[in-house]
């Protein structure tokens, strides 16, 4: 099979340089560089994370009923508290279903 080149004799070689040879790419716009790059998921998470640490900080610890905690561990311990672990639950799920988290 004989490749066939229109204006050229078969021996002839070409004088056109390797890259005239390439086939021809579209123009692609060159995009302009911004100045500022777009933050990765990391430095987000380093965001956050230095946001909670700065809330944290910043905001006085709450008051803690030192009375009601002791009621509380004096109720959890006694026998006449008990827990409907599934009713407990289901609660927990319907609650999270409607607020969508």
């Amino acid at each position: 099979m004989a490749i066939t080149t229109p204006g050229m004799t078969p021996g002839q070689l070409s004088t056109r340089d390797a890259s005239s040879r390439l086939p021809m790419q579209p123009e692609v716009a060159k995009a302009e560089v911004a100045t500022t790059p777009s933050p990765c998921a990391d430095d987000i998470t380093q965001q956050g994370l230095q946001a909670a640490q700065r809330s944290l900080t910043d905001d006085p610890a709450p008051a803690i009923d030192v009375e009601m905690v002791n009621q509380m561990q004096t109720l959890l311990a006694s026998p006449q508290f008990s827990i409907d672990a599934d009713a407990l639950a289901s609660s927990m799920l319907e609650f999270f279903k409607t607020r969508g988290a």
